[in-house]
């Protein structure tokens, strides 16, 4: 027996040498005089990769590249318009119905020959029967997309270029609309859908339970303009019978200077991610606060709100140890280089791509893309100037040229504060523009969370997107 207790005393020390190593090798860097950056060398290799996933858990830190690719808001569509559910990220079935929906979709996807176009009415009509609506934050390049997702490489041409809005039909069938031209694209995928009708019929409870009805602007005629009325919506934006009630959330920035030693010792951590030597690299404090760390081929600068900036004077970082295949590769490796900043400030913060990424963009030389944050399952403005994203990304012939970050994370509270009826939020909305346009679309409505600098507790509200406007 005591020979068993030790046996299993040395596996679980033997474990934990390894976990902390991983930590030195991932997360310290070794340096030498000269600049000899060692984690270049070994960070890359399968043994490294392997403990910075275990790392990435035991932080509980959501990595971005699982979000890349994920929807904003999943509906279950039961067949009947008084029984229809939305999921939030943050909805615990949220995960479940969407590694499902991705066996449906890899399925569709890697079967391009097999689509077909169809009527638009094709597409509603699946959204009123039994199905799952995905709705994703932005619009993928097609092939992005079924990479980010785990599918095999497809040729997209001929077919839809832009996916946004997916349906996924009880019966298995996949119907995607091409984001650059409207038209519905449509796939049977011949799968067992046993499992999605189960969840598609636990749903399906009636009004009774007290959540609101939802309907899409189709199915009240909300997309089209009548002669008294110029503003329409977009066909799939959901429309909610009552009010909200939703969390208020608190925002922490990391890289304030409101706590100096763990500001210092974050900073210690990040420097190495950009190849930056501490032990040749200048440093100086600007009049504002602004911290500058200078090296012949690069500056990173730290705000006192907390913004990270990096920008290369040459060629930039290459965010792997070998070319990428494509630039396809590029983007997940940003991910991960943004996940590497969020460990090393011990952020568990969520972030979604905010920025729509096309063929012709994956094919220029230089291209950028933004992401931000989510929390509670629900988009996060920041109070920056001009609607600046959380993070901002520019790759230049695969290499990393410039790189911002506003760090943060959040924390729900408590608090529930209610959120007004969503016809009220439309008739204000419109109120916004009433004295200067004609015409206008509505591309989004959906509650969002709102910073203020000077306050460290966020109220939800509800956010238009304008996809037209039309000056008098």
């Amino acid at each position: 027996m005591k020979e068993h207790i030790k046996s299993i005393f040395l596996v679980v020390l033997v474990i934990l040498n390894f976990i902390l190593g991983s930590k030195v090798l991932s997360t310290e860097k070794l340096w030498s005089a000269n600049g000899y950056n060692f984690f270049v060398n070994v960070s890359n290799n399968p043994l490294s990769e392997f403990f910075r996933k275990i790392k990435s858990g035991l932080y509980e830190v959501s990595p971005v590249e699982t979000h890349l690719e994920a929807p904003e808001l999943i509906i279950i569509n039961t067949g009947y318009q008084t029984s229809r559910h939305a999921l939030l990220s943050s909805d615990k079935e949220f995960e479940t119905l969407l590694d499902l929906s991705r066996t449906f979709l890899n399925s569709a996807l890697s079967r391009t020959q097999q689509f077909i176009s169809v009527p638009k009415e094709d597409f509603y009509t699946a959204l009123t029967a039994k199905s799952i609506y995905l709705r994703y934050p932005v619009e993928y390049d097609a092939g992005l997309f079924t990479h980010l997702s785990g599918g095999s490489r497809t040729d997209f041409s001929g077919i839809f270029s832009q996916l946004q809005n997916i349906v996924i039909s009880s019966d298995g069938y996949v119907y995607i609309e091409d984001s650059s031209t409207g038209i519905i694209y449509s796939c049977y995928t011949s799968l067992d859908t046993s499992a999605l009708n189960e969840i598609i019929d636990s749903h399906n409870v009636g009004i009774e339970t007290g959540n609101p009805v939802i309907n899409y602007a189709f199915d009240l005629g909300f997309d089209k303009s009548f002669a008294t009325q110029k503003t329409v919506l977009s066909p799939m934006i959901p429309i909610y019978s009552e009010g909200f009630e939703v969390e208020t959330i608190s925002v922490a920035r990391q890289l304030s200077i409101t706590d100096e030693t763990y500001r210092e010792t974050t900073i210690s951590n990040i420097l190495p991610l950009f190849n930056m030597n501490p032990n040749s690299l200048r440093r100086y404090t600007e009049v504002d606060g602004t911290l500058v760390f200078v090296e012949n081929n690069a500056t990173l600068k730290v705000s006192p709100s907390g913004c990270l900036e990096y920008i290369a004077k040459d060629d930039g970082i290459m965010l792997s140890n070998s070319n990428f295949s494509s630039s396809y590769d590029s983007v997940a490796a940003c991910a991960d280089f943004v996940d590497s900043i969020n460990r090393a400030a011990k952020s568990d913060s969520v972030m979604q791509l905010s920025s729509n990424i096309t063929a012709s963009e994956l094919l220029d030389n230089s291209f950028t893309i933004t992401l931000d944050y989510i929390a509670n399952g629900r988009p996060v403005k920041l109070g920056l100037e001009n609607n600046e994203p959380a993070v901002s990304v520019t790759l230049t012939n695969n290499r990393m040229t410039s790189y911002k970050h506003n760090l943060r994370s959040f924390s729900v509270k408590d608090e529930i504060v209610p959120v007004e009826n969503y016809i009220f939020a439309l008739d204000n909305a419109i109120s916004q523009f009433q004295s200067q346009i004609t015409d206008i679309e509505i591309r989004e409505l959906n509650i969002i969370y709102e910073e203020k600098l000077t306050e460290n507790i966020l109220i939800p509200r509800w956010n238009v997107s304008v996809k037209e406007i039309i000056i008098d």
